[in-house]
């Protein structure tokens, strides 16, 4: 049988093996595998805003208070969902009540769902179903 690789070209093989097994081993041992996690809800430095963002009829500002005094005793890191704070903030802004208290994201559905069953919103243009 004919081998198509020299000896020279295995042993630069083997050798390039070796060098990228030891590379992925050393980035393994000094490197975390793990980004850090957000404590528990029974925890005393669970962020509260956390929660406060699932709730509805929550008062907005109270939970921009919650959020901006978690971050001046804390420091930022990635998969704080410090950015989720910030989109569901931009987006709630627009849904407030005459209290302050957001208006949850069902109750604009239903709102706009009957809006548009009476007859308030008209839709201009020719649709066509196809």
């Amino acid at each position: 049988m004919k081998t198509y690789l020299s000896n020279a070209s295995i042993r630069k093989y083997r050798k390039a093996i070796r060098l990228l097994l030891i590379a992925s081993l050393t980035g393994i041992l000094f490197f975390p595998l793990k980004n850090k996690e957000l404590p528990m809800p029974d925890d005393p430095g669970y962020p509260i805003w956390l929660e406060m963002m699932e709730s509805p009829g929550v008062k907005i500002e109270d939970a921009r208070e919650a959020f901006d005094s978690y971050w001046s005793r804390h420091s930022h890191y990635k998969g704080d969902r410090s950015k989720q704070f910030e989109q569901w903030y931009a987006i709630n802004s627009r849904r407030l009540d005459g209290y302050g208290n957001v208006i949850s994201a069902s109750h604009v559905k239903r709102e706009y769902q009957r809006m548009r069953a009476t007859g308030m919103l008209e839709q201009q243009g020719q649709w066509h179903n196809y």
